[in-house]
């Protein structure tokens, strides 16, 4: 245009005209550079009044911006340990306070700042990479394999901060998942060992549900309740089933005492023994062996 003095308004108009000529459900957002005068220099200008229109980021759509750098602060807020907090956010879950990293950034970035359309792409950018490297951290050695996209061109600072609250719930609920099926795995390797302990240690008369218990760090009544779910039957009566059925092995092919049968048995008391072996067999030990 030849009209230099005015062409903000002859521009502003032309927008204004565009909007009422669109649909209603239709939101017309505009970039514009400044006028130039030699036609080498379009492309200059039409790509400036492309980037005009990262302002959407810090003041939404429906309005018509131009692009101007001159008296705006290059400078912008990024935390200096913003990718170890993003990274200790998704380990530990914490979706609130991810929301709260990206809360801060835009409050601080909008408020404070009076931000160059240079400063809003490097704002963006630096959101992007550490929100990469802090998944990368998290993920590694898990199998996982989640690919942070860069979010759209042209977004508000609302729907960047939804876009990447997405990426974060998407990490944490795949990280929640590979953990919760790690501790089943780690569970069901801890209740074959226990049970693989027990049955190696039934014969030692200091055996107990304590024992067991501090052996592999869970509480007694942990332990109680998966005899009963695996076995049908209490501790106490596996063992006791166990040292009786080595007991009547021995009385069988062994001529040693009822003494000696019950002490490699496990039993510290001959009538406990007895009584036990009863109790299970429904006959007593040396009946047992008078009648092989």
């Amino acid at each position: 245009t030849d009209e230099g003095e005015r062409y903000e308004d002859i521009v502003y108009e032309f927008y204004q005209e565009l909007c009422r000529k669109m649909p209603d459900q239709v939101i017309l957002t505009m970039g514009a550079d400044q006028p130039v005068d030699q036609l080498s220099q379009l492309k200059t200008a039409c790509r400036n009044a492309a980037m005009a229109l990262d302002w959407i980021l810090v003041s939404g759509r429906g309005n018509l911006y131009f692009y101007e750098e001159e008296g705006r602060s290059s400078a912008y807020y990024f935390p200096k340990e913003g990718t170890k907090q993003l990274h200790a956010g998704l380990k530990e879950g914490n979706v609130e306070g991810l929301r709260a990293f990206l809360s801060e950034l835009k409050e601080k970035n909008l408020k404070e700042y009076d931000l160059a359309l240079s400063a809003v792409r490097l704002l963006l950018s630096d959101l992007y990479m550490s929100t990469v490297k802090a998944v990368q951290m998290v993920t590694m050695g898990l199998g996982l394999e989640v690919q942070v996209e860069q979010p759209p061109a042209y977004l508000t600072f609302d729907e960047v901060e939804e876009y990447y609250m997405r990426v974060y719930q998407i990490v944490t609920e795949k990280l929640k998942t590979v953990r919760e099926e790690k501790g089943q795995e780690e569970d069901q390797d801890r209740d074959k060992k226990i049970f693989e302990y027990v049955d190696s240690q039934y014969r030692n008369p200091d055996i107990s549900l304590s024992a067991i218990a501090q052996e592999f760090h869970v509480s007694t009544k942990y332990v109680t309740a998966l005899f009963k779910r695996r076995t049908g039957i209490t501790y106490l009566q596996y063992v006791q089933e166990k040292r009786v059925a080595y007991s009547a092995h021995l009385l069988k092919h062994t001529s040693w005492p009822m003494e000696k049968v019950a002490k490699e048995s496990g039993y510290t008391s001959l009538l406990t023994f007895r009584r036990n072996f009863k109790s299970i067999m429904d006959t007593n030990p040396s009946d047992f062996r008078d009648q092989l």
